[in-house]
């Protein structure tokens, strides 16, 4: 079996691909224990772990050493944290790291959230006598894992969620992160309210004009904190990539705890992009309408016809109870995940074979195959083991007449990058999620239904990054695309945030009035404009009609 490798290494034929292809299919074991001694002779060496002191993402591509990295523990912690820093030194809050951008990164003094994990008291005494039910409220630091599990014992759960649920639920909801289904808006969509520090250590809560709080129970409970029930601040701070203060709890609209069916289904990209163009009046592909949740997954590869594999996923709610409907989560997936080292294997192996990766990627998303596959909803979203390999990507939004070209431009590129030299591969399929219209200044679906096209790959492939930013570029320029601001290739610029989002001048005036002595400015803001968008500074958070004043 070495051998078969050795030639694959020396010379390719479809011959000989099918052969390793079917060694795969027929005894994976065996072909893990031979990639594995072909790496280790052959691969890379491991790369140096980050230093103490110093900041790094969960891929380890942005890595930052600020003046301070501290922990918070509580919302005292988080004002200590602005009040503490000279004028103009930077300051950010961190969760789990899942942003690729460097969306997170500060030169001055960075806060990570961790501790900030607790589920809190609704404190209905400060709240409308209307106000909406079911409601939760957490600390900013929360993970959603643990957000879920807390939901569950109160027999409560997520309207919506990801595939993967190691982010925070504020860094999430910051970057505008989203599920799939047509229904249901991003994370911003589900937030009623929330607390959070501004630049000078003043603590605000923003809720929208309408907000849940009872204004005069609030000012008499916390007359150290200043309400605002408006809707510009609201669409600002909900999508602010951590740039209008550190969030210290939300509000959060939930709905009962509640179980899923899941099926998928093996197609192809002419059959799909078919009925991605059969539009309802709305101007929404009616086959996107049929299921609470529907996304498709694409190899960016085409088979030896032209046509490139799917896997169509669709999700519905049911009364059927956990693991009653026949269906099962991919084991072969999860066993490949479960081997240490594996994705380090997997990697160097696709690196030294490149060759492979357009069918073992049919492979892999054949396995996915299946039917009514039900248990609770937030064991359903979740895609399960194979999120703990390590993997980075980008993440497109464009409007739904915008699908097909979209995806077939990024087919071009890839097709184009695979035949230069050195070449240049994707290492896993496109994904594509559909999601309502958010209602957030600076969140990718404000404004129109959408389809959020992702594209990952493994880390540590070859060349990954720059296929990724060409196909960001590209489709930015000629699509229109809008960027999901934690899954960006650092490529966007000020004058494409300009063009994305008509709303960005009420944006930016909250996030000045916010910003005191210009503690969240940073590397990425600039980059992206904002701080050059926004007006200058003002010496005090302007406070409305019979709010209590913020404290000096």
């Amino acid at each position: 079996m070495q051998g078969m490798l050795r030639a694959l290494a020396h010379g390719q034929s479809e011959e000989l691909i099918e052969k390793v292809l079917d060694w795969a299919r027929e005894d994976p074991e065996a072909f893990v224990r031979a990639a594995r001694s072909y790496v280790e002779e052959h691969g890379p060496r491991e790369a140096a772990a980050a230093s103490s002191g110093t900041w790094q993402n969960i891929i380890g591509n942005q890595v930052e050493t600020p003046q301070s990295l501290t922990e918070a523990q509580s919302l005292a912690d988080l004002v200590a944290a602005v009040e503490g820093a000279a004028d103009g030194e930077e300051v950010r809050a961190v969760g789990s790291g899942w942003s690729f951008s460097d969306i997170t990164l500060a030169t001055g003094h960075m806060i990570t959230t961790e501790g900030l994990d607790a589920v809190l008291d609704l404190e209905t005494s400060v709240l409308k006598s209307g106000a909406p039910a079911p409601i939760f409220r957490f600390e900013g630091g929360i993970t959603i894992k643990a957000l879920n599990q807390a939901l569950a014992d109160e027999g409560l759960a997520l309207i919506n969620m990801g595939g993967d649920d190691g982010q925070s639920f504020v860094g999430a909801m910051s970057t505008s992160t989203h599920g799939s289904g047509v229904t249901l808006g991003p994370f911003p969509s589900m937030v009623l309210s929330l607390d959070l520090v501004a630049g000078d250590g003043t603590v605000h809560r923003v809720e929208p004009a309408d907000g849940i709080t009872d204004p005069a129970a609030f000012a008499a409970a916390h007359p150290d904190v200043t309400l605002h029930q408006d809707d510009n601040w609201f669409r600002t701070v909900t999508c602010s990539m951590g740039c209008t203060g550190l969030i210290a709890s939300v509000y959060l609209s939930v709905m009962n705890a509640y179980n899923l069916t899941e099926t998928r289904t093996a197609s192809t990209w002419n059959t799909v992009k078919a009925q991605l163009a059969e539009l309802d009046p709305d101007g929404i592909p009616a086959v996107v309408k049929a299921h609470r949740h529907y996304e498709v997954d694409v190899n960016p590869y085409p088979e030896s016809d032209g046509d490139h594999f799917c896997i169509v996923v669709t999700r519905d709610i049911t009364t059927l109870p956990p693991h009653s409907g026949g269906g099962h989560r991919d084991y072969v997936s999860a066993f490949f995940s479960a081997i240490p080292g594996m994705e380090d294997i997997l990697v160097a192996f696709l690196n030294l074979f490149p060759c492979l990766i357009p069918a073992l990627t049919t492979q892999a998303l054949e396995s996915l195959e299946d039917e009514n596959y039900v248990d609770q909803s937030f064991k359903v979203l979740n895609l399960g083991p194979p999120n703990d390999l390590s993997a980075y990507g980008i993440e497109l939004s464009v409007p739904m007449e915008a699908i097909v070209p979209t995806v077939e431009q990024i087919m071009g590129v890839a097709a184009a990058a695979r035949a230069e030299s050195p070449a240049a591969w994707q290492t896993a399929p496109i994904a594509l999620r559909f999601v309502a219209p958010a209602t957030a200044y600076l969140s990718p679906q404000v404004g129109r239904p959408t389809c959020m096209i992702e594209c990952d790959t493994l880390n540590g492939t070859d060349n990954g990054w720059s296929l990724l930013s060409r196909y960001e570029r590209a489709t930015i320029d000629t699509q229109g695309a809008r960027v999901h601001w934690g899954l960006d290739d650092d490529v966007l610029t000020a004058t494409d945030v300009r063009a994305m989002y008509p709303d960005l001048d009420a944006w930016c005036a909250v996030f000045s009035a916010l910003n005191h002595q210009g503690h969240f400015d940073s590397e990425f803001t600039r980059r992206v404009g904002l701080s050059d968008a926004a007006p200058a500074p003002v010496a005090a958070v302007e406070v409305e009609e019979d709010a209590p004043s913020p404290r000096p």
